[in-house]
């Protein structure tokens, strides 16, 4: 089961065994670190030195919806910018938590690939797939590389 959290993003969580529909449970939301990574389309960030990079990353996410569907997004120009901009934020998220994983401070050379395909009766049916790639590293401040 999927539950959003205060910024807006969806997390998965287990269910504990014996509850039924409509129970209530409280859970703790464990921060990864993910808000100290450092990003960057760069290669490197100024004033920093890549002292390890891992190999690349990636992670795709994606959403589907009919247009004019009361509980889905519609298909205007607007809407599907929003849908983008979400998923392109839940990419990031599920690569700064690999990045972590991997005991970086950094993803470098980050790129984001957005793909749409609508189809069905009038082309009213849409998916869009947000894929994300990146180089975990671990960086540090230039005045401590020399350290």
């Amino acid at each position: 089961m999927s539950c959003t959290i205060n910024d807006g993003m969806k997390k998965q969580i287990k269910i504990p065994r014996g509850l039924k529909k409509d129970d209530t449970f409280t859970f703790t939301h464990t921060d990864l670190g993910t808000d100290k990574v450092f990003t960057s389309t760069l290669s490197s960030i100024p004033g920093m030195d890549v002292v390890q990079f891992k190999p690349m990353i990636w992670t795709s996410v994606s959403s589907a919806f009919v247009k004019g569907s009361a509980d889905q997004h519609s298909t205007t120009t607007t809407t599907t910018g929003t849908a983008v901009e979400k998923l392109k934020r839940e990419a990031r998220e599920k690569m700064l938590e690999q990045v972590v994983e991997h005991e970086c401070n950094a993803c470098l050379g980050m790129t984001f690939n957005v793909t749409t395909d609508s189809s069905g009766e009038s082309r009213n049916n849409k998916l869009v797939i947000v894929t994300a790639h990146g180089t975990p590293c671990v960086v540090v401040s230039t005045s401590k590389a020399g350290s």
